[in-house]
């Protein structure tokens, strides 16, 4: 299988925490925008976007926000932030953003953002703006929920 696909994505690597769980990342919020899939991205729907392109099915993403507890199902709805391929989940490596560059040429400043989130999400979990989350990818199908 290729690196990077959903398949590979969506299975957690050894070295990173046993049950897939990536944390204390720091999420922003964003919308209004054209997605990288498509259609305009809706901030009335719980999304996210992360900094890597899934071909085909996307997979969900739980979303905890560290300072709340409360937890949200997500749609990939957008690539980034800051890069389009940094599938740090993969290797248990903290995300290329958080060291205040991009990968772009030249490299912009970054605000160390891990993933975004669309309002929707970021509401449901009590993020203003920008706060630390704790996400996972969901293996089996559910319907955006809050908890």
């Amino acid at each position: 299988m290729p690196a990077g696909s959903p398949v590979q994505v969506q299975t957690a690597p050894s070295d990173a925490a046993p049950d897939g769980r990536q944390s204390n990342i720091t999420a922003t919020v964003f919308g209004g925008q054209k997605s990288a899939y498509g259609p305009a991205i809706d901030d009335s729907k719980p999304g996210v976007a992360l900094p890597f392109r899934f071909a085909g099915e996307r997979p969900q993403v739980a979303v905890t926000g560290k300072v709340s507890g409360k937890s949200v199902v997500c749609e990939i709805v957008d690539v980034g932030p800051w890069n389009t391929n940094d599938p740090y989940w993969t290797t248990g490596a903290r995300p290329q953003a958080e060291s205040g560059t991009d990968l772009m040429n030249p490299p912009r400043h970054t605000n160390k953002a891990g993933i975004d989130l669309t309002l929707a999400a970021a509401q449901a979990i009590a993020i203003d703006g920008k706060g630390l989350v704790d996400w996972e990818f969901v293996q089996s199908p559910l319907q955006p929920t809050v908890t």
